[in-house]
């Protein structure tokens, strides 16, 4: 047998078990665009001096699920002396406290909480939230208190937002 027919068989048994190898590839993983690795998820410091001007702000793809646990907590006014609005609170924020500045789709959320924005809709995160989003667009997360922007400079406290995309 002469050395380049011999090359030649070895060139397509090589592409035989790259195909095969390709074929039980994609029986045992799948064939996705996804990673098969699973998410880690992605933590962050959000400052409650920050409120509704300066949100979070998230890229959420269609068909994701979010799962978001919030742990820390804040206060409006930490030298305030406004009853049962004035204290400390964690993620899911004071129902029974309203402030006069307040828009009113946020009227049936929770003051100080973690609140989130989708498709121009307003709702509770607070310490823990699961939703899988049909669309694909921008998920903003924020202090629900609404004094004006750069307004907010007597808040205090840190939300520590824990965000895992699958």
């Amino acid at each position: 047998m002469d050395p380049s027919s011999l090359f030649i068989k070895k060139f397509s048994c090589i592409k035989i078990c790259s195909f095969l190898i390709l074929v039980i590839s994609i029986i045992l993983y799948g064939c996705s665009d996804s990673d098969p690795i699973d998410p880690e998820p992605e933590v962050y410091e959000y400052a409650a001096v920050r409120s509704h001007c300066d949100p979070l702000i998230i890229s959420i793809k269609a068909n994701k699920k979010v799962t978001i646990t919030t742990t820390g907590s804040v206060i409006t006014n930490i030298n305030g002396n406004v009853a049962d609005c004035d204290i400390w609170t964690d993620a899911n924020g004071i129902p029974g406290c309203h402030y006069i500045n307040e828009i009113p789709e946020l009227h049936d959320l929770p003051f100080m909480a973690l609140i989130g924005m989708f498709d121009n809709e307003y709702f509770l995160v607070g310490t823990s939230y699961k939703h899988t989003f049909t669309s694909t667009g921008n998920l903003e997360l924020s202090v629900n208190d609404w004094g004006g922007c750069n307004n907010d400079s007597d808040n205090d406290g840190t939300f520590i937002i824990t965000v895992l995309i699958e």
